[in-house]
């Protein structure tokens, strides 16, 4: 019938352009499919419409494509760049590990090298501390020592007696003079040849009963630079100035307490020679100790900063084997992952609708 030729053409059409608008077509029945996006078209294959798929694929099949997610995209260069780099660090790493063991033994090898160096220089220091201490304790008695002769010197002038001395008969010939030519010296710092009897009495002795006089051999010093000619004098006259002016067995203690009182300075001229030499013996020990000390402060800063660096180097050594033992723990699995093909969800595969099909 002519008639229906239309209507069959008209119909065709219309599933066609139902197909094109989103429509299922199942079991010759039209059926309204979910929403999609606007531009994406989900297709099942049902007999009656393979012909017509064929065809619009084998049209457009450079505008047809399996979509894969940028995640999985990125994941695998992701992994492959890691893959990459965890292999090079991998080898970087053993190498670093057996440098910084050499370089940890080297270390080691330098400490055990100063460690008799450092033994050494302590044990200087000691000796050199002891030779100062001792030389320091000599200073101390020979000072001490000197105290005491001052305490005796001053003991001495206490005993002489003013009129014992000044009623002496003293003539120039006389062995005394001596005596009293060392003690005008020390008073009044006056030389030998300015001494002489009645002059030295008149100054010393004519008045104020000798307390000036007395006062002043007290307040010498034996630091002070003295005639040591005039006291070896003295004290060698002595015996004879004591057989000229003690008769009768009886003794003059104040002529014994001035040679008594000569004596202290020979006896502290001796004692200040010790404080000299031992003032110089402390001055060079603690000289020897102080440049002694420096060496082993040098030695010991040496030993400390060797002692610092082999601390980091196993700290680094240490951090270095944890991550190889991380990164070879991780290159099999992620080497395993990236060989994987990624299995893509069927939600995720689409076919792109070209812009060019009619619509």
């Amino acid at each position: 019938m002519q008639t229906g030729t239309p209507v069959n053409q008209q119909t065709q059409q219309t599933n066609v352009l139902q197909a094109q608008q989103n429509v299922v077509v199942s079991d010759n029945k039209t059926t309204q499919s979910q929403p999609v996006p606007a531009d994406t078209y989900v297709y099942e294959q049902p007999a009656k419409i393979q012909t017509f798929q064929e065809k619009g694929l084998n049209e457009i099949p450079h505008d047809v494509k399996i979509l894969e997610t940028t995640f999985l995209q990125k994941e695998r260069e992701y992994l492959a760049k890691s893959l990459d780099f965890l292999n090079r660090l991998n080898l970087t790493n053993k190498d670093n590990i057996e440098q910084e063991k050499k370089e940890v033994a080297q270390i080691e090898a330098e400490l055990k090298n100063l460690e008799p160096t450092k033994k050494k220089a302590e044990e200087e220091v000691a000796a050199s501390k002891k030779l100062c201490d001792e030389a320091e304790i000599k200073a101390k008695e020979a000072k001490d020592e000197l105290f005491k002769l001052a305490s005796q010197r001053n003991e001495a002038v206490s005993k002489i007696v003013y009129k014992e001395i000044s009623g002496l008969k003293v003539k120039d010939k006389n062995a005394i003079n001596d005596i009293f030519r060392f003690l005008n010296h020390i008073a009044y710092n006056l030389k030998g040849e300015e001494y002489n009897w009645s002059t030295f009495k008149k100054t010393a002795l004519g008045k104020d009963s000798g307390a000036d006089f007395f006062q002043r051999l007290k307040n010498a010093n034996f630091g002070n630079p003295y005639d040591v000619n005039l006291l070896n004098a003295a004290v060698a006259s002595k015996t004879n100035a004591l057989a000229e002016f003690e008769k009768k067995n009886k003794q003059n203690a104040s002529l014994r307490a001035m040679y008594d009182y000569a004596e202290t300075f020979q006896s502290a001229a001796n004692t200040n020679k010790k404080i000299a030499d031992a003032d110089n013996a402390v001055a060079s020990a603690k000289l020897d100790l102080e440049n002694k000390t420096k060496a082993l402060q040098q030695v010991v800063s040496t030993h400390q900063a060797i002692e610092a660096k082999l601390t980091i180097f196993r700290k680094y050594q240490a951090a270095l084997e944890q991550i190889n033992t991380l990164v070879e723990l991780t290159l099999p699995r992620l080497s395993s992952k990236r060989n994987t093909k990624p299995k893509i969800p069927e939600k995720n595969l689409r076919l792109k609708l070209s812009p060019n099909l009619p619509k």
